[in-house]
């Protein structure tokens, strides 16, 4: 059997790697690892160590939503096309990808880009979503710089020709 691009047939029976290679993985990449369950406040169940750097909460601070939920930390004007994303993707059985808003234990606002994937039983149902957290914020702000000069050269050249 073939599997198609995007096409997720992850079970929660796969094999875990060994959890020294595994924590060294984590522990040293640029943003956060996540498994948290399919519920409305995405209810974390593990976030890697790197939540500390791109948030500014713990881990255990997350887990269990301990101190806040990962929901609560999304931007209210977010939090919908989030949760399309989503339901869009473990409805079409693919991976997501996209870029969202976050308020962090400081109260600055970051972008993120979140790529996960849902954990499926073996009934078919959603286990959990498992993904990756980085920051997104340079690359956000170049792109409003960016589109902020498209804007003022338009509107310049428009004055030339009126």
């Amino acid at each position: 059997m073939e599997r198609e691009e995007g096409q997720n047939d992850r079970t929660s029976t796969e094999q875990i790697p060994p959890q020294p290679l595994l924590a060294t993985l984590l522990n040293n990449l640029p943003g956060m690892a996540y498994r948290c369950r399919f519920d409305g406040k995405r209810t974390m169940e593990f976030v890697s160590s790197g939540c500390t750097d791109l948030i500014g909460f713990q881990p255990e601070d997350l887990v269990d939503n301990k101190t806040t939920s990962y929901e609560d930390l999304i931007l209210p004007e977010d939090r919908t096309a989030v949760s399309q994303e989503i339901e869009s993707a473990i409805d079409e059985k693919r991976s997501y990808v996209f870029t969202y808003r976050l308020t962090t234990a400081t109260s600055q606002e970051i972008w993120v880009m979140d790529k996960g994937e849902a954990i499926y039983r073996l009934d078919g149902t959603v286990e959990a979503l498992e993904g990756f957290v980085a920051d997104h914020t340079e690359r956000m702000k170049a792109i409003e710089l960016l589109e902020q000069r498209v804007v003022d050269r338009t509107r310049k050249l428009s004055a030339l020709y009126h």
